[in-house]
This record gives C-alpha cells, structure tokens and sequence, in this order.
C-alpha cells in the first residue's frame, strides 16, 4: 500500500483475525506461551524493551486501524510513520480458534491454552512438536504448567529429540513414547492426527493408541478430562515452570509458585510423582526445573487443578 498498491479485501481481513488470535494468546510479558520451535531470531527490532509480539503487533494494527496488543508503537512508526490506537488487552471468556488449533480461556489473571492442532505446518511440520492435546496454566505473572521450550536444534541430538517429544509437554503419553514419529532433528514420519469430538478433542497416536481430553476452566479451577485407549502404559504429565516447588501426597499434589499455589488432585491414578527435568524459557537456554507425572489407572481420568493467589 505504501508503494500505491492497495491490499485485497481477503488479505486485510486474514491479517486482523491475525491480531485477534495473538491478542488473546498474549501474556501479560506481551510474550505468548512457548509451543513448538522458537529460536528467539529476529532481523530487525525496533525497541529491544518490547517483545517481538507486541512490536509487530502494533505495526500491524496501526496499517489495519485497529487497537494493538500493547505500547509498542516503536517499528509501527519506523514503517509508516503512524502510532495508531491506544492498546487493548483481550476480554476474559473462551476464545476458540477450531481451525488454528487452539483454545484460550482468560478469567481474571487465569490463563490457560489448549493445543488440539496439527503436528506442524504443511507435509514437513518441520518446526512442530509433538504436543496433541497439551495445556499451559498461568496466573498473572506467575507460570505453572508450561511447554518445556527448544533445548536444542543441531547441536545436541538428544536434547532435540527430548523437547519434541511427547513427554516433554502436558499431555497424556503412552509408554514414554511420542504421538508421531520423528525423522532426524526437523522431520518426522508417520503422524498422529487430532479431530473434534463431542465437548473435547481426540488424538489418534501413529502407533493407533488413542487419547481424548476435555477442558474446562470454572472460576479459579481447570479441570482437565482424559480418557484413553488402551489403559496399559498411560502416563499423566504436567511440566512445571522453573522455581516451581511440589509437594505430593498421593493423588494430590501441591505446586508454589511466586504468590500463587495450585493444587493438583486427579482420580484413576496411582499417584503423583516429581521429575527432574530441564526447560527452556527462550532458545538454548536451559534451566533445571520438575514435572508432575502420574500413571492412569483406568479409562477415564479427572484431573482438577485448583488455583490460588
């Protein structure tokens, strides 16, 4: 448009439903919930204070007239000279992206995210992980239940493999295997496949395995409903935030974290047990951190996570 050429209708409106999807994803850091590859790279940033989000995010809305994500106005300006809006965070509710692959709820400091797209993008998923089915959990600044990140990409081969993997996300895996199969540290092989079913979302794994979940978010408590096929081998995994302290007792486990506490108590599992694992909250870079983990004793399985400030 800059250069006389305006865009098509179609273009405009994909690029604001776009924003929308980001708006409702973002942190209160004006970061989203790490899933998939991430290797922090970036060309250009305009203000090194501002998150790559929030920046594009703004340049965005001011060419579409439409409210950014957060006051970064600085590459908004540096492309077309305009500050645009005011910011505007998004409303507490559900919001639903059936196509993209992803639920949001926000209510009152809560955030959480439900992943039920596809492996990756086109024939290659080359960037993606395999995560079917996995949640994020925040309160206000403080994360709970994250993605463990990208440890590695070339350089060490088993901790690439290791943060693609199933077990690396808060999903249900069956043996300590992975949904689909990997092909070297970028490919993979054949796939698990995801599709709706009643009020939740069913993964099919490669292997035939066979895992539906139901989310549902009701005041300050997430409950999370499983039910797999076969029973044999299902194992419950909830990655925790570096800083994080656990405590369990039995089917109940109690998570500390900045100022909030969250307690974890499911039923049909042997109970909770606490991992040694590592995280990363941006590229390469690592930091010891635990995981809830918890075999399923029977098909169905309920697992409530009561949150507190």
């Amino acid at each position: 448009e800059t250069a006389g050429r305006p865009a098509d209708a179609a273009v405009r409106e994909r690029l604001a439903a776009s924003l929308e999807f980001a708006r409702a994803i973002r942190l209160p850091d004006g970061r989203w919930p790490t899933v998939g590859d991430e290797d922090d790279g970036r060309v250009l940033l305009a203000d090194e204070r501002a998150s790559r989000l929030d920046l594009v995010g703004h340049a965005l809305a001011a060419w579409l007239d439409a409210d950014p994500l957060g006051d970064a106005p600085a590459l908004a300006l540096l492309l077309s000279g305009r500050r645009g809006r005011a910011p505007r965070a998004a409303t507490d509710g559900r919001h639903e992206f059936p196509h993209g692959g992803y639920t949001v709820w926000r209510e009152r400091g809560l955030h959480v995210t439900f992943d039920h797209g596809p492996l990756g993008l086109g024939r290659l998923a080359a960037h993606g992980h395999a995560d079917a089915l996995a949640v994020t959990i925040r309160r206000g600044g403080d994360p709970i239940v994250v993605d463990t990140g990208t440890l590695a990409y070339q350089e060490d081969a088993e901790a690439r493999d290791r943060c693609r993997a199933t077990p690396a996300h808060a999903t249900v895996t069956f043996g300590g295997r992975s949904q689909s199969v990997m092909r070297g540290p970028f490919l993979w092989g054949a796939r698990a496949t995801v599709a709706a079913d009643g009020e939740g979302w069913r993964c099919r794994w490669a292997s035939g395995e066979s895992h539906r979940r139901a989310v549902v978010i009701a005041g300050d408590e997430v409950r999370i409903d499983d039910v797999v096929t076969p029973r044999a081998g299902a194992t419950l995994v909830f990655p925790l935030a570096p800083g994080a302290r656990a405590e369990t007792d039995g089917r109940t486990a109690t998570v500390t974290i900045g100022g909030t506490v969250a307690r974890f108590e499911a039923d049909a599992i042997e109970g909770w047990r606490i991992e040694p694992i590592e995280v990363a909250p941006a590229f390469g870079r690592r930091e010891a951190s635990m995981r809830l983990v918890a075999a399923i004793t029977g098909e169905a399985c309920r697992t409530r996570i009561a949150i507190a400030s």
